[in-house]
């Protein structure tokens, strides 16, 4: 299974086997060795992804360019245990992975991580390119040339050109069993962008489908719709934390009982002047898309529906189709057999992760 991080609040799970064979080889470019991050125990063939720096930052095999750091990964199940919670298995109990500055940055800089040009998937890429000669060139060139001083851009560019990713960050939710949620860190006007995402294509959304009809659990933070095969996973900071919240009612087989929470942000295509795909939806469909050699170019947008406070819980109203599977599976669920003998194994992971290796304590000594 490949254990899906996040960098700063998420991780998630599926076989790494799947990866390029069936989930398509645009989500295997996302991934990274889970034994970095402790998830190679979820299954025989483990890797990693991580939404945000880990997704959105590009990479440079020598470390004095690759200035983002990551450190292992916080592992919990976020108040939802199997024994009295039916959204427990629903979310990733790997998050807050940090990356930590190895070096100074300066404001515009662009921030790089770290590739090994030992690692399989670096040595792939290679040979990939070895056959394509131009491109091989010129990814050398920029390999030893590149740094975060070269790719600088002005402040005043990317206030201008930019989009804000710092509007939002994790938090307990405070929906009963839902988890981790995502929290407002200003105040945010009704119809502000509140962050936006690049969205990497899976071409078959049956290739999530495990062994007696189980999910992986990538399936849970990705968009999709009923009539087509096609899923988009979202890459950005926190937004996978956010929860679900509904219009007015809770379902239509009662329409007098009224949500507790409602949602206050919605989703919509990227108009970004910079964004080569901004097009796409009006004019390809989703088919087309796939077929596209631009498919990973499409990018969501959250906005505010309302007026939204400092500390408040971004929602988003995921639909009826995802709220009545919800209310159905919350009236069949039961607790699995034995769950009150159940022991995480985050639990005896808690105490090897006290203890760091020679080589994490150059970066991160006790």
């Amino acid at each position: 299974m490949i254990t899906i991080l996040s960098s700063l609040p998420k991780i998630m799970t599926i076989t790494r086997t799947m990866v390029k064979k069936n989930i398509g080889a645009l989500i295997d470019e996302y991934s990274w060795d889970a034994q970095k991050f402790g998830g190679q125990f979820e299954g025989k063939v483990v890797a990693s992804i991580l939404p945000g720096i880990g997704s959105l930052a590009n990479a440079q095999t020598k470390f004095k360019h690759a200035k983002a750091i990551p450190f292992r990964p916080d592992v919990d199940e976020a108040d939802v245990p199997r024994t009295t919670k039916p959204g427990a298995g629903a979310l990733t109990h790997y998050h807050n992975l940090t990356f930590f500055a190895s070096q100074t940055i300066e404001a515009g800089e662009e921030i790089f991580v770290h590739y090994d040009d030992k690692d399989p998937w670096f040595k792939t890429r290679l040979s990939k390119m070895r056959n394509n000669t131009d491109s091989f060139k010129n990814e050398m060139v920029n390999d030893s040339n590149v740094d975060s001083h070269n790719s600088k851009r002005e402040v005043d560019w990317i206030v201008k050109n930019g989009i804000c990713l710092d509007n939002i960050k994790p938090g307990h939710s405070k929906i009963k069993g839902a988890g981790r949620g995502a929290f407002s860190t200003r105040l945010i006007p009704k119809g502000t962008i509140i962050t936006a995402t690049p969205l990497v294509l899976i071409e078959n959304r049956d290739s999530l489908v495990l062994p007696k009809k189980k999910q992986q659990l990538l399936r849970n933070y990705c968009f999709g719709h009923s009539n087509s095969s096609l899923l988009f996973f979202p890459t950005s900071p926190v937004v996978n934390l956010i929860n679900h919240a509904n219009a007015e009612i809770i379902s239509e087989e009662n329409p007098t009982k009224k949500s507790a929470y409602t949602y206050n942000a919605k989703l919509q295509w990227s108009a970004w002047q910079h964004h080569e795909g901004r097009d796409w939806p009006q004019n390809l469909s989703l088919e087309q898309i796939k077929e596209s050699k631009h498919s990973s170019g499409l990018v969501m947008e959250y906005v505010a529906t309302r007026d939204i406070m400092p500390k408040e819980e971004i929602l988003l109203d995921y639909g009826t189709e995802w709220l009545n599977a919800w209310i159905n599976h919350e009236k069949a669920w039961k607790p699995p057999i034995n769950a009150q003998a159940y022991s995480p194994s985050y639990i005896m992971d808690d105490i090897a992760g006290l203890l760091r290796t020679e080589k994490e304590q150059l970066d991160h000594p006790y």
